[in-house]
């Protein structure tokens, strides 16, 4: 047995790909469940003892963030009615996962040019919610159902949303929303419309952020990828892989899924032929990351190297609207106390794991 807890947390999981078949015994552990929870995939991990019968001193722990889990997706039905009210154009993304998952907010893109977005914030606050941060392409408010525990911090998660004027970090847009209307769909939860990304495209995007500009490869990350292309036919891939490419986010979709490739070899033998094929088309496994992860002994949530970001930064800015951001955020940085924030944030990145749950 693999004495690497995340080889050993995957094995009591198991691989989508085979789902029902048991690698090995989950074994309850209060370690292996903040080992979990801070790769984002605490819920699925206590639900993989709960259906061995496993689950007895973490029984709490599992009822909390089941409760998230539901109270997360309400907040986010809510939050799509305000907006489906208003006849505001937008797409909620990063948000939902093909496996019961509690993130620590609900992200949404307004579809919509910046003057309906004033109208979009607006929205939010004539229904009464907090709002809690502004940021130059984002504004986070707090449902009102959260109101004695609303923070910056965004600790429990469950009630809070991000709604963005564009899909970018600072003034920097890394995802066209542009390029995103054409990916549209329509869910229905708890009886209400909610729009989101087609799961091919939203993939792509959750393997862009958590390269640029989050720098970190949480499990959340592995399951995500598996559990989407164990779903996927060849259409679903075709679109995924066209995406990437129109977007200029192939190659950190290549980091990410040569991770996801490495570890499923490690933790149970073998590269599905669904991502092999999709890496052996866009360049084959990126060894740099592979290389780092076996050097940290194969430690979770794992930090991006620097050459990666850039890299992806770089390829980002042949992109038109990548690049007129990028014009945008450069003049911002000539004020000292925006740039000397933007460097602490890079710095804060790379030396802490800022991508995982709260």
């Amino acid at each position: 047995m693999s004495l690497f807890p995340t080889i050993r947390l995957l094995r009591m999981i198991g691989t989508p790909f085979e789902p029902g078949r048991v690698w090995e015994e989950p074994e309850e552990s209060g370690e292996l469940y903040k080992y979990a929870f801070k790769n984002r995939i605490g819920l699925l991990y206590l639900l993989s003892l709960k259906e061995k019968g496993k689950l007895n001193d973490l029984r709490q722990k599992y009822d909390e963030l089941d409760f998230r889990a539901k109270e997360t997706l309400i907040t986010a039905v809510k939050a799509a009615k305000v907006l489906n009210d208003a006849e505001i154009d937008y797409v909620i993304f990063k948000t939902f996962r093909p496996y019961p998952a509690t993130p620590n907010d609900v992200d949404i893109v307004c579809l919509e040019e910046n003057s309906r977005y004033e109208s979009a914030l607006d929205a939010f606050r004539k229904a009464k919610y907090i709002e809690i941060l502004p940021a130059p392409l984002q504004f986070t408010f707090c449902d009102p159902r959260g109101v004695n525990r609303a923070s910056i911090t965004k600790e429990g998660g469950i009630y809070y949303l991000d709604l963005y004027k564009e899909a970018g970090t600072d003034y920097f847009i890394y995802l066209d929303k542009s390029k995103l209307r054409w990916h549209r769909t329509n869910i229905s939860l708890y009886g209400r419309t909610v729009k989101t990304l087609r799961p091919e495209v939203e993939l792509a995007a959750i393997l862009m952020h958590s390269v640029f500009p989050e720098m970190c490869y949480g499990l959340e990350s592995f399951y995500t990828t598996c559990y989407d292309f164990a779903q996927f036919t060849r259409e679903h891939m075709e679109r995924f892989l066209d995406f990437a490419r129109k977007n200029y986010i192939l190659f950190p979709v290549r980091a990410s899924l040569s991770l996801t490739a490495f570890l499923h070899q490690e933790a149970f033998g073998y590269v599905p032929e669904k991502i092999k094929s999709v890496l052996d088309r866009i360049g084959g496994i990126y060894r740099r990351e592979i290389e780092t992860l076996k050097d940290n002994d194969f430690k979770t949530p794992h930090k991006f190297a620097l050459k990666t970001f850039l890299i992806t930064f770089l390829i980002k800015v042949r992109e038109i609207t990548a690049l007129k951001s990028l014009a945008v955020q450069g003049l911002h940085m000539l004020n000292p106390f925006f740039m000397k924030d933007v460097l602490k944030t890079l710095y804060e990145k790379r030396k802490s794991e800022t991508y995982v749950q709260v």
